[in-house]
Parts: C-alpha cells; sequence; structure tokens
C-alpha cells in the first residue's frame, strides 16, 4: 500500500482538524414493543477514529443504521457540520457520510475499477441528457472520474487489479475494494462495521494501517469492531453499548479500567477482562430426604404393577391336523380308489394300462 504520498494532504472539502462533524443526540430507535437503541450521545470530530464497541445484540449496527438514513430514529436527532441529516439513505451519503457494511456488499460481476466508479455517481455533475448525448463534458467528467478513481485504488493498494473481476478477489482485498469504493464519495465521515471481521493477523495489521492513513487525511473515522487488541490501538476515544444504551465513553485507557474494575451487575454485564473466579459455596447442600417405603393403611388396596396388570395368556389353540391324520371323505372315485387300493388295480387293468 503507498500512503507516502496521500496520506499527507488533506481529503477535498474536509473540514478543519478538530472540528465537530458528527453530533447524535438522543438517538432512540424502537421497533414495537423492543427498544434496540435508547437515548444514545456520541460526537466524533474530524480526523479521530472513534470506536463503537459492545457485545452482540447492543444495538451498535443499529444505531450506525440511525446515522446513515436506513433508519429514521424515533427519538433525538443527527447533525453533520450543524446539520440536521435529511431521513434519506442517498441524501447522508451526498452529505458527506459514507460507510462499509458487515456483510461485503460488493457488484461482484463487475471489475474493481467499475466498483470504485459507482462510489463516484453522488460526485458527477453531469445529468441524464448529457449521459445520453455523450458530449464533451460528460467525457470529461468521465476521465475525471476514472483518475479519482486508480487513484484510491493506488491508496488501498489495489491499483495492479483495476481490470479484474471483484467475485475474484481475496477476502481481505474485497474489503480494501469496499472502503475504496465508500472514499470515492469525498466523505467527511467514514463509518466502518467490522472492517477486520474474518481476517488473519497479516490483514487485520495492514487494515489498521489503512484506517490510520485515512485518519492522516482528515477525515474522521467510527469504527465498530469486537477486536478488543484492534480497537484499543487504533481508537482515540471508545464507547461501549450495552442494551442499547451507552455504558461509557472514553480514552481506551479509561474503558478498560472502568470494565476491568467495575462489579459484574446487571448494569455492566460485559467486560474487556475475564470476570474472578467465584468463591466456593459456603452453605452445605441440603440433605436429601430418604427414601422409605411406606406402610399400608387399612383398608388400603396396593396397586398392581405392570406385570401384575397385563392380561392373562390366551390357551393354546389344539395343533390342526395333518393329512394322514384326517378321515377320508367318502366323495367321488377318487375317495373311493383312496380307501380300497385294490379296486385302483382294477381299474387300471380295465384302462389296459
Amino acid at each position: 500500500m503507498t500512503t507516502d504520498t496521500t496520506t499527507k494532504d488533506t481529503a477535498p472539502g474536509a473540514p478543519a482538524p478538530g472540528t465537530t462533524v458528527l453530533d447524535a443526540r438522543g438517538v432512540t430507535m424502537r421497533f414495537g414493543g423492543l427498544t434496540a437503541v435508547r437515548d444514545v450521545d456520541l460526537t466524533v470530530n474530524s480526523g479521530e477514529i472513534v470506536g463503537l464497541i459492545g457485545p452482540n445484540g447492543a444495538g451498535k449496527t443499529t444505531f450506525f443504521n440511525c446515522l446513515t438514513g436506513l433508519y429514521i430514529p424515533t427519538e433525538g436527532e443527527v447533525r453533520y457540520k450543524d446539520k440536521v441529516l435529511p431521513p434519506k439513505s442517498f441524501k447522508v451519503t451526498a452529505a458527506g457520510i459514507a460507510r462499509t457494511f458487515q456483510n461485503i456488499r460488493l457488484f461482484a460481476n463487475m471489475t474493481v475499477l467499475e466498483n470504485v466508479l459507482v462510489g463516484r455517481h453522488t460526485r458527477t455533475k453531469e445529468g441524464f441528457w448529457s449521459a445520453i448525448l455523450r458530449g464533451p463534458g460528460f467525457h470529461r467528467a468521465e476521465a475525471a472520474s476514472r483518475a479519482r478513481a486508480m487513484e484510491l485504488l493506488e491508496f488501498v493498494g489495489l491499483d495492479a487489479k483495476a481490470d479484474h473481476l471483484a467475485r475474484n478477489l481475496p477476502y481481505g482485498e474485497q474489503r480494501k475494494l469496499e472502503i475504496a469504493r465508500a472514499l470515492a464519495s469525498e466523505p467527511g465521515l467514514l463509518l466502518l462495521d467490522e472492517p477486520t471481521a474474518g481476517m488473519n493477523p497479516q490483514e487485520t495489521r495492514a487494515a489498521e494501517e489503512l484506517i490510520f492513513a485515512i485518519r492522516d487525511q482528515g477525515i474522521a473515522v467510527l469504527v465498530i469492531e469486537h477486536d478488543m487488541r484492534f480497537i484499543f490501538n487504533l481508537c482515540d476515544r471508545v464507547a461501549v453499548l450495552v442494551q442499547g444504551q451507552k455504558l461509557v465513553e472514553g480514552d481506551p485507557a479509561t474503558v478498560q479500567g472502568t470494565n476491568a474494575s467495575s462489579p459484574p451487575t446487571s448494569a455492566n454485564p460485559w467486560r474487556t477482562t475475564p470476570a474472578p473466579p467465584k468463591p466456593p459455596r459456603s452453605r452445605p447442600p441440603k440433605p436429601r430426604p430418604s427414601r422409605r417405603p411406606k406402610q399400608p393403611q387399612p383398608g388400603h388396596r396396593p396397586r398392581r404393577t405392570r406385570r401384575q396388570r397385563r392380561k392373562p395368556p390366551r390357551t393354546p389353540r389344539p395343533a390342526r391336523r395333518t393329512t394322514d391324520d384326517r378321515t377320508p371323505r367318502s366323495r367321488g372315485p377318487q375317495s373311493r380308489l383312496r380307501q380300497d387300493p385294490g379296486r385302483q388295480g382294477h381299474l387300471l387293468q380295465r384302462r389296459g394300462r
């Protein structure tokens, strides 16, 4: 990744370092009777990396969706550069907020360069008729977009694979491509939802260097991540969400100390360090009641066992008689032949046998 020249300059349209870019006040999101996010306040300054951590189901991604216009908050407001964000995701992107998703959402059958060009649609000034007629202005805008897309691919280290299909890239490079597409909209705030999920240590280290390079351009970064070592090495401030509420916010050392020293109560069920082992039980175990045979009461009829409740076996049927045991019938000539073998020889002589 070549970041020697690109990280020294400030991104176009980026605010001055230290100014408040994002100001979320009392954000609450309800789905019927379920409150996913409850009264969350969070500010992000330009050139700052802020981490958002917490257990699964704490409301981190829901909070991201409220910031980017995918969800309209039930209560509270979100301000970007002192302006209330419109409740439309494409207008939020045009205002200067870009994001990546937990699951990679790329156009698999498009090239790497074309995926980045998709992110330039909010910064393209040419209209419908210009695209139809393809005049000189359209060609100038397309050339400028391609040049900017190639700069971003060089920034993330994918310029050599600009003509490759996105589906043929390794997992770590697909993550880089998604970040490059988000940067193509020239944002002042970049939201990353678990950018290192599923990466090996080398890819995680490369993603950390890339985020530092983005921060050096003056772009504010808000990161959701479950890797505590990665988040505490990366972020300037960390906020902890538990059950939709912000538990604590501060620098990484403060957050680590708060979670490590606080007792494991219902208000703080999550901690960055393992809880101390519980002491052994002091009370003795309850004695088990002895199983004594019950004495039959007078007039009580004992229950029959399963074997006693079975029906008595049926009496066996008499064996069937065989053919030799049966009494020969006296019907027809054949029966008479069986009764008198001499007659059978007489009949054979008459027939000439």
